[in-house]
């Protein structure tokens, strides 16, 4: 830091007053977003013979799930009210995805064999993020 001499006095220069800021905590929630929609969209067509996606669990649940809710905290405290909402609202629904193909949970077997009626629930369930993410989309276009 320099000094300034004025009238025979010597003073020191103002501080410059640096605001830290915060990393970009979207960064973890797009990376756990992609990682685990490949993977489902993967197992969704498919590929190698995979159709059981019950291996994808831990990826939905902890990965996407605990991942994209840390980064909507994160984008909360920065003041990012729109990205905290689709980071938050995303990790929400790969945890619910998570717990409707968890064995344990029982949900399959609580249809007792009519497994066209799981299906149409479970579209259901996916229609209702879709309309979310329509709304998502209008949200984020600018005006």
């Amino acid at each position: 830091m320099d000094s300034v001499w004025e009238n025979d006095i010597k003073t020191p220069e103002a501080f410059v007053v640096r605001r830290r800021s915060l990393a970009n905590p979207s960064a973890l929630g797009f990376g756990g977003f992609a990682a685990t929609l490949m993977a489902l969209s993967l197992s969704a067509m498919g590929f190698r013979g995979v159709s059981n996606q019950s291996v994808f669990i831990a990826n939905m649940c902890f990965l996407a799930g605990i991942g994209l809710l840390i980064s909507a905290q994160w984008e909360m405290l920065k003041g990012n009210t729109f990205q905290y909402t689709v980071l938050a609202a995303f990790g929400l629904y790969y945890s619910g995805y998570g717990v409707l193909i968890l064995p344990s949970m029982g949900i399959l077997e609580s249809y007792q064999g009519q497994i066209a009626e799981y299906h149409n629930a479970f579209g259901i369930y996916q229609l209702v993020w879709c309309v979310l993410n329509m709304f998502f989309l209008i949200a984020s276009l600018p005006t």
